[in-house]
């Protein structure tokens, strides 16, 4: 790992950096369904089928809130 990879993560005040992480911040399933407003049973299948990106950690789904926002943006928008 060299110096530069580590640097990244530090936040340094008003650099947006917490944001960022907030951002990626990722949450469970149970999660996504309250800010979606739909069942977890939807948020599953939302995943299984390719429409709402998520991660995989052992046996449960993860998924980032920019995955999220990103799944209301193109429902908004007409292709989701």
């Amino acid at each position: 790992m060299d110096e530069g990879q580590g640097q990244r993560w530090k936040s340094q005040p008003g650099s947006g950096s917490e944001d960022a992480q907030e951002e990626d911040a990722l949450m469970s399933v149970a999660m996504a369904a309250r800010l979606l407003g739909v069942s977890e049973k939807t948020v599953r299948l939302l995943a299984k089928h390719g429409d709402l990106k998520h991660y995989r950690i052992g046996r449960r789904l993860k998924i980032s809130r920019k995955q999220v926002q990103a799944f209301l943006d193109r429902v908004e928008e007409g292709r989701g």
